[in-house]
């Protein structure tokens, strides 16, 4: 009898299969989004920015291991067996695998897989961390769907008497929290994911980048983030975790609320950032579009179209080649 993460998985070759053939017919491409404002190292935000090299930058997944595995076909670099295809193409995703979803694990594990294939072959995987991650981490389980929990069910070694974790009745539930905890099994996983990246023209993040985060340092917050997973440092919440209040770079909704859009000011401090990094967009995700698009010119593209099911969004996909954007999506549905 097959796991529901193997069963998942098998079910997942027949429909990627048609949406490798659909795309390969011509997944639709744009060169700029739809501008809707009209008007390394472990802790290194730099990856390898060695000239050219396709990127593929997915939005959040939360615990949707069908449609995550959707974006990395949609965007060329997983076959229908799943195995990396991509060459030398860098994949980055933008954080929020963790919450409102059942397959946390399971997406978490066939990153880390697929990254070895990537390494081997030239290729990169990037995985940032979102506000989620962070959440989790210091026990915020409000968005926590308990079915996620059976697949921790196999480190009954961990430690689950934190009164951090006193909220479950299942202890599969704390196991996983035990998982998460700094200095856990996976904790020291996400470690390695970063706040901040730059992958050459570009800026990844979760939230937003300001001027006080180049002011406190774009390595410094990722070493400042990687210490406090592995149980060695503090989390300074200004920087991270702080919520949008105080713009930390994983909660910040500047550019990607799409009710509010940005000011000119703000449009115009963008330019600054981007100019200080060397870059000339920075790539978001955090708050649910309807499609993938562009605030302050182009300056900031927003990728989490909501592709996971609790949601019910679309599944879309960035790619950046030569200096161009285009977004791709799945024909197929």
């Amino acid at each position: 009898m097959k796991s529901p993460f193997v069963e998942k998985m098998f079910n997942a070759f027949f429909i990627l299969t048609l949406v490798s053939v659909l795309c390969t017919c011509g997944c639709v491409g744009k060169s700029s989004g739809d501008d809707s404002d009209s008007g390394t190292s472990d802790t290194d935000s730099n990856t390898d920015n060695t000239f050219p090299k396709r990127i593929i930058a997915i939005g959040d997944n939360h615990a949707d291991l069908f449609q995550a595995l959707k974006a990395l076909q949609i965007g060329g670099v997983i076959d229908e067996s799943l195995n990396w295809i991509g060459g030398d193409t860098i994949v980055v995703q933008t954080g929020d695998i963790l919450d409102r979803g059942v397959e946390e694990r399971e997406i978490i594990d066939f990153y880390e897989s697929l990254r070895t294939e990537a390494e081997a072959a030239g290729g990169q995987v990037v995985n940032m961390n979102g506000n989620h991650e962070i959440m989790t981490a210091y026990a915020d389980y409000r968005y926590l769907q308990e079915e996620a929990c059976a697949a921790f069910s196999d480190l009954a070694g961990l430690d689950t008497s934190n009164p951090a974790f006193d909220e479950f009745t299942d202890e599969n539930c704390k196991l996983r929290a035990a998982a998460f905890w700094p200095g856990g099994p996976y904790a020291q996983i996400i470690a390695d994911w970063l706040m901040v990246a730059v992958v050459q023209d570009t800026v990844f993040v979760h939230g937003g980048v300001h001027q006080k985060h180049l002011d406190y340092g774009i390595d410094e917050i990722n070493a400042m983030t990687r210490a406090w997973l592995m149980g060695e440092g503090d989390l300074d919440y200004n920087q991270v975790g702080g919520g949008p209040d105080v713009f930390s770079v994983d909660w910040d909704r500047t550019y990607s609320d799409d009710e509010i859009p940005p000011t000119v000011d703000q449009c115009d401090d963008l330019a600054n950032v981007l100019e200080q990094l060397g870059v000339v967009r920075m790539v978001v995700g955090h708050t649910v579009q309807s499609h993938i698009n562009t605030v302050c010119d182009d300056m900031a593209w927003r990728i989490d179209t909501g592709m996971a099911e609790y949601y019910g969004g679309v599944v879309e996909v960035i790619e950046i080649l030569d200096g161009n954007v285009s977004v791709l999506v799945d024909l197929a549905g």
